[in-house]
């Protein structure tokens, strides 16, 4: 049923050396922990209630470098209407699980170990659909750092 009217809790690690950057959204089953690998240029959903992981290539075109990015958020959490509106990306979940996990790194294979893990990809294939924006809700990756300028 989630956390109707109570408090939700945001977490960003950055970690420059690693090119690693954890983000974990606390909202009791509408919880969901995000990774994003800028060495490999592979990033993870990981969606807690449902216990799955779904991986996908980085589009350098939306995320924002790793060096911008704490100025990018301090901007959207002083003012969340400023920068241009967060691109809606629409994704297609392969229907097979990922058989080696290795292949996307060792931080996304340690952040997906153990559950059910599947490869996305942005546009319309056979597979199903998913919207990263309506994964979650305002808290979610775009709106919370919008588009690369």
């Amino acid at each position: 049923q989630g956390n109707v009217g109570q408090t939700s809790h945001q977490t960003v690690n950055i970690d420059h050396k690693r090119k690693v950057v954890n983000i974990d959204y606390n909202n009791g089953r509408n919880s969901w922990s995000f990774v994003m690998d800028y060495g490999t240029g592979f990033m993870a959903t990981r969606i807690l209630s449902k216990k799955v992981c779904f991986i996908t290539r980085m589009n350098k075109q939306i995320v924002p470098e790793i060096t911008t990015l704490p100025k990018t958020i301090r901007q959207k959490q002083k003012d969340p209407r400023s920068g241009p509106a967060p691109k809606e990306d629409s994704f297609t979940v392969s229907r097979k699980r990922i058989p080696d996990l290795s292949v996307y790194g060792k931080q996304l294979q340690a952040f997906c170990r153990g559950i059910p893990s599947y490869l996305a990809s942005e546009g319309q294939e056979n597979g199903w659909k998913c919207s990263i924006c309506k994964c979650g809700d305002s808290k979610s990756l775009p709106n919370l750092i919008g588009p690369r300028n």
